[in-house]
């Protein structure tokens, strides 16, 4: 065969490509290996044009003929042809196979890869990949005939499926996320269930496969799923006394839903799970608590009344009062171990059972101090230290490939490669770049995939080419790590402009000055962190950049003059407006929140403020949030893509995002608030939301938008979100950026969103920590009750806080709205309560 003959083939289809491989010796096929590689690699360049039809032949022509790192350089992950692949591959039987299998379920393990890992399995041409990958690939491999018939046709899999209960997976591969998006008849769950029902899988096996599942504590998307099947099996009474120290060892579980899932277990078996219950006793969520006080209600324990204390730290009140009732039944005030347990929590408990608690210990009660919070005094930004060699460049490297974070060490580590790429680290270095190539081939995340590109330049002055992709703020990363590589790989060695001079983000113009000059990316990038500064700082500068730099910093320059290298270069290309982006990001610095009319009137639509008016609106039976905003614009405008949305889902590639333009919080706040207040309920498990609401700590004014994120945080499901949301919100009141009836007023525009029991529940976590705040936690009540409909969650907090402040209701508009609470339920009791409070 020669390559002649190879590229004809390729040309003339896949059967063709098979045909003439197979006369062919080892020598032949490595002889024409690059026109295998040459004519995949158009295809890939342009797969939908001249090409397209080059795709499939040449991927058979590339395992017929390539070596491992023949494959992986031309990104050879995936054949659509199994039976022609199988076929090549059994006449060739390379060397490499396993490892070839490995790299591509580990890259992506979708069904195409998995299938065709599975066939080459079961003809013994591969043993059984052991990674993670084979098994989230085996997960959703179902693709074509679903679960139940994928295991028909393939028996030997049944003995496997034990295998996918110790995998976790993540995003979209996971039994969770299979399952949700899938038909019943398609789904795992159906398939387990209906061959278990036949004998064909053990039933008892997958009971016990389950809770060993949820022990496990995977994260709680992925952790429902076990529960789900396990009670989808509908386990007799027998099945769940065997089981019975299982259930009860899930009640430690750090997942609410797992605990919750024991507990209702217990409670049907009318177990007694003694100090079992403890943890969940110790739980947030009300009716994991209610329902374990209720179990403990009917436990022989002798310390039910100690164990029943644990529940008073919980912030509802009807919590506190059943735990209360518990203890007053079975315990006894001489007993010195429940005492402390007592005396531990009588400052967080409810104003009204407070003065109880105290009588049945005999402790008088103590005075009013009316307390101010101690102001917290935020942290002095330190300077940002460089690199001071490839050794540390390397060992922050390495860390940055497995985290990602944190995102000031990315700018170092990029500052780091644009210093000191001509050291050589030698044999040092080698870990390091296996590393890289791995994680190239499932990064994790964009972060980790760009310092893996960085890593590579460096080290093996190789240029991974960045894909093609939305402009989005994780594209403008990319593509300033794009930049930086083709620097290094041309020799180029200098300081990185964007580099923050301090912990706090900015860059002193001094700095940016002495590092000058550099990339058009760099520059860009630079400029959103530019701190104020005298114009006259870059004096020296010469064209265009220095014209830019000046008028960022209140110089009279006229816009859009000088004729710098990169406009020159890009007119001579054709372009049009080579400067708008150098200027728009001028524009940034020097009116932050405000329009700049100087650039508007030369570059019209990129001198504007970026201001959005944010909305309510009904969609698909729900109420979403949506903005006003500018429509997808330029990779050179990383302000403007904040509006947009990131395209980035892992936390470290959002924390960086934050790091783009540190004096547009604005901005920042109000895509937060379209990301968190569209999935307030946790639709969809965005573990990255969270990095919106980190902003708010920040020692920095907030504004409306600042305002509404922090009102639907604290109305947020997820723990961790409204956790931060109390964290920020106390800060700020004790910092004096905010006041409750500035947060009232926020909580109202979006109180069409929020569940008020979420609202209750945090405010009453921030009313706990001082007087002062429980006396802001009661203005904003106040406030918020005279503007979105009365809840009862709401009025009882009120209540409880005047009770315990001894402050009257005094807001004519929440005094009108309590008297339109009518009849005799709770909300009307707590309502007239509140009304006599004086």
């Amino acid at each position: 065969m020669s390559p002649q003959e190879l590229e004809q083939a390729i040309k003339s289809g896949e059967q063709a490509v098979v045909e003439c491989l197979q006369a062919a010796d080892e020598n032949e096929r490595r002889a024409a290996a690059p026109v295998a590689v040459r004519m995949y690699a158009a295809w890939r360049s342009d797969p939908l044009g001249a090409s397209k039809s080059l795709g499939g032949p040449a991927a058979l022509a590339l395992l017929g003929t390539a070596s491992l790192s023949e494959l992986r350089k031309a990104h050879l992950d995936a054949v659509w042809d199994h039976e022609r692949a199988v076929a090549v591959l059994r006449q060739r039987r390379p060397d490499w196979l396993s490892a070839w299998v490995d790299w591509t379920l580990e890259k992506q393990p979708f069904i195409s890869r998995w299938g065709l890992a599975r066939r080459l399995e079961r003809e013994g041409l591969i043993a059984r990949p052991e990674g993670e990958g084979y098994w989230l690939g085996m997960i959703v491999g179902t693709a074509r005939n679903g679960a139940l018939r994928m295991l028909e046709l393939d028996p030997e899999l049944l003995e496997l499926v034990f295998q996918l209960f110790e995998v976790e997976g993540s995003g979209e591969l996971s039994l969770a996320a299979h399952d949700k998006y899938t038909r019943e008849q398609d789904s795992w769950a159906y398939a387990l269930r209906e061959l278990a029902g036949q004998g064909r899988l053990d039933r008892q096996r997958l009971l016990d496969a389950s809770l060993q599942a949820l022990a496990r504590d995977f994260e709680q998307f992925r952790a429902g799923w076990f529960s789900r099947f396990h009670e989808s099996m509908q386990p007799t009474r027998e099945e769940r006394l065997a089981r019975l120290d299982s259930y009860r060892g899930l009640l430690s579980s750090r997942i609410p839903p797992t605990v919750t899932f024991a507990l209702k277990a217990l409670a049907e078996l009318k177990a007694d799970p003694g100090e079992h219950l403890a943890p969940a006793l110790n739980a947030r969520e009300k009716g994991t608590v209610r329902l374990a006080l209720k179990l403990l209600a009917g436990s022989q324990s002798p310390r039910k009344a100690f164990l029943a204390a644990e529940a008073l730290s919980h912030s509802a009140a009807e919590v506190q009062k059943e735990a209360w009732s518990l203890v007053q039944r079975h315990g006894s005030p001489a007993d010195p171990e429940l005492r402390r347990a007592l005396e531990e929590r009588l400052g967080g408990l409810s104003a009204t059972l407070a003065p109880d608690v105290r009588a049945w210990l005999g402790a008088s009660e103590p005075a009013r101090v009316a307390s101010a919070p101690q102001p917290v005094k935020p942290e002095e930004p330190v300077r940002v230290r460089g690199l001071a060699d490839a050794e540390e460049l390397l060992e922050l490297l390495a860390r940055l490939l497995e985290t990602g974070e944190p995102a000031l060490d990315l700018e170092r580590a990029m500052d780091g490669v644009s210093r000191l790429s001509d050291q050589k680290p030698g044999k040092a270095g080698e870990p390091l770049l296996k590393r890289a190539r791995q994680k190239l081939a499932r990064p994790g995340g964009r972060c980790q995939a760009e310092m893996a590109r960085l890593a590579l330049a460096w080290l093996a002055r190789e240029q991974v080419e960045r894909a093609q992709e939305p402009v989005t703020l994780g594209a403008f990363l990319s593509a300033r790590v794009e930049e930086l590589c083709a620097r290094v790989l041309a020799g180029q060695v200098g300081p990185l402009l964007a580099l923050p001079s301090w912990s706090s983000l900015g860059i002193e113009p001094s700095d940016l000055a002495a590092r000058l000059p550099g990339g058009r990316l760099d520059l860009i990038q630079a400029l959103h962190r530019l701190l104020p500064g005298p114009p006259e700082t870059f004096r020296g500068v010469a064209g265009e950049e220095g014209a830019v730099l000046r008028f960022a910093l209140g110089g009279d320059e006229k816009v859009g003059s000088g004729s710098g290298l990169w406009s020159a270069a890009a007119r001579m290309l054709g372009k049009s407006n080579p400067s708008a982006s150098l200027w728009a990001a001028a524009a940034r610095v020097r009116c932050p929140a405000s329009d700049c009319p100087e650039v508007e009137a030369r570059y019209p639509g990129l001198g504007r403020a970026l201001q959005s008016r944010l909305r309510i609106v009904p969609r698909h039976g729900h109420l979403w949030v949506e903005a006003d905003c500018p429509a997808q614009s330029s990779l050179e405008l990383p302000g403007q893509q904040i509006w947009l949305k990131p395209g980035d889902d892992s936390p470290a590639d959002r924390r960086w995002q934050a790091t783009v333009w540190p004096a547009g919080r604005h901005a920042w706040w109000a895509q937060g608030c379209l990301e968190l207040g569209n999935n307030l309920d946790w639709w969809e498990a965005d573990w990255a939301d969270i990095v919106y609401l980190e902003s708010l700590l920040e020692p920095r004014p907030l504004d409306a938008y600042g305002r509404r994120l922090l009102a639907l945080g604290l109305a947020a499901r997820e723990p961790a979100q409204s956790g931060m949301s109390v964290d920020a919100l106390a800060r700020a009141l004790t910092e004096g950026r905010l006041s409750g009836a500035e947060m009232a007023d926020s909580m109202a525009e979006v109180a069409e969103l929020a569940k008020p029991g979420r609202w209750a529940r945090t405010l009453g976590t921030v009313a706990r920590l001082s007087e002062a705040h429980a006396g802001q936690a009661h203005a904003a009540l106040e406030r918020l009750l005279g503007q979105a409909p009365p809840a009862g969650e709401l009025i009882e907090l009120l209540v409880e806080l005047g009770a315990r402040l001894g402050r009257p209701l005094t807001d004519p508009a929440a005094r009108r709205a309590l008297e339109q609470v009518k009849g005799n339920g709770k909300a009307a009791k707590l309502a007239r309560a509140a009304r006599a409070q004086n």
